[in-house]
């Protein structure tokens, strides 16, 4: 048999232990970073969503979210080529910079203020 080398508990070990710790630490706050980061653009999005403008756009466009998901029956190739290309909503968890992403909000915003211009005017009720 030949001998072990003793375990080290001197500084090496603590100095792993702290940064390792401080891994975590930092792990932990880039994820509170994150949460912070999503819940600020999906506010974004939601006071867009608020909009008349938006709610014409999800009124004109019922059925959007099957048809740019892929989850009709036809398949997404087929369907995708049915109907026209609609605006997608910025996925909040992406990994990008706030200009990035803030320019992704403005070009989908611009997108859904196209479509609502090409709708017709709404039918007049007075009879």
């Amino acid at each position: 048999g030949g001998a072990k080398a003793p375990a080290t508990s001197g500084p090496q070990q603590q100095v792993s232990a702290q940064s390792q710790a401080q891994g975590q630490a930092q792990g932990q706050l880039q994820t509170e970073e994150e949460k912070h980061r999503e819940k600020k653009r999906m506010e974004e999005i939601i006071k867009f969503k608020s909009t008349d403008t938006y709610k014409t756009f999800d009124r004109a466009f019922p059925n959007r979210q099957k048809a740019n998901e892929g989850g009709h029956k036809k398949g997404k190739k087929q369907v995708a080529s049915i109907l026209p290309a609609l605006p997608q909503t910025p996925d909040v968890r992406m990994k990008a910079s706030s200009r990035v992403f803030q320019s992704l909000l403005t070009d989908w915003k611009r997108e859904i203020h196209g479509k609502v211009e090409t709708l017709p005017p709404p039918e007049s009720k007075w009879c």
